[in-house]
């Protein structure tokens, strides 16, 4: 069990949106709060329907082999079409800070002033996270030759990767760069948090089947001058 602790500012944000009462440690007094809906282990590249917050989950081929212990306790707690993971309840806690950051500000403003207040929110709940991190990323067909860095926005718990944006609307390459972080990273759920539109805009997204296919994609890798001026002298 991951112990939390939620804000009254958040829990009342939670309670007002999803029609129930929650707890400092972050349980549903009444109800269940959905995270997602789907058979969730179909292997289909989709995206299933929107819960009581209007999170979906997005997949990349099958997310979970057979054998691995998160698809064997996502079957176990399966009720119909509902999937639960070990990983809801910090979700569930981002996504509150998420919307207490996007009440106050509105869609109009810079990524990095939504960065700045999701710290803020972060740190009064007890999540701990860190911020712009720098993940190594390595070619492993050219004998793991350092490539250059992915900078998550947020990884949280060190479990958690937090993608977010500041735009009309996410398309597939958002979700394409949050699956990518996934599999350098081995988190086992990301979160893709738009600020740009009207209301929030959230996705949750889970692990590709082949990591290795999704390790380099050269659109969002930082390179620094040291490491150009390094490949240019080999």
């Amino acid at each position: 069990m991951i112990e939390t602790t939620i804000s009254k500012p958040i829990r009342k944000i939670l309670a007002d949106l999803t029609g129930e009462r929650v707890s400092a440690n972050g349980q549903r007094i009444s109800g269940v709060l959905s995270t997602d809906f789907g058979n969730g282990l179909n292997g289909k590249s989709d995206v299933e329907g929107e819960s009581a917050l209007g999170i979906r989950s997005i997949r990349s081929g099958n997310p979970l082999t057979a054998t691995s212990p998160l698809h064997s306790l996502r079957k176990k707690h399966m009720t119909g079409k509902l999937i639960k993971t070990p990983y809801d309840e910090i979700t569930y806690k981002i996504i509150g800070c998420a919307m207490a950051a996007h009440r106050k500000r509105g869609p109009v403003y810079r990524e990095d002033t939504y960065q700045r207040d999701l710290e803020v929110h972060f740190s009064e709940n007890a999540l701990a996270y860190v911020a712009q991190k720098n993940i190594e990323v390595y070619d492993s067909k050219n004998g793991d030759v350092l490539v250059g860095y992915y900078i998550a926005d947020f990884i949280v718990e060190e479990k958690v990767v937090v993608e977010i944006k500041a735009s009309s609307g996410l398309d597939n390459s958002h979700i394409a760069q949050v699956i990518t972080y996934l599999a350098v990273t081995g988190c086992p759920v990301g979160l893709l948090l738009n600020f740009g539109a009207r209301s929030l805009q959230k996705r949750r997204i889970f692990p590709p089947k082949n990591v290795a296919e999704h390790t380099v994609n050269r659109q969002w890798l930082f390179v620094p001058d040291w490491l150009k001026a390094e490949q240019r002298g080999k």
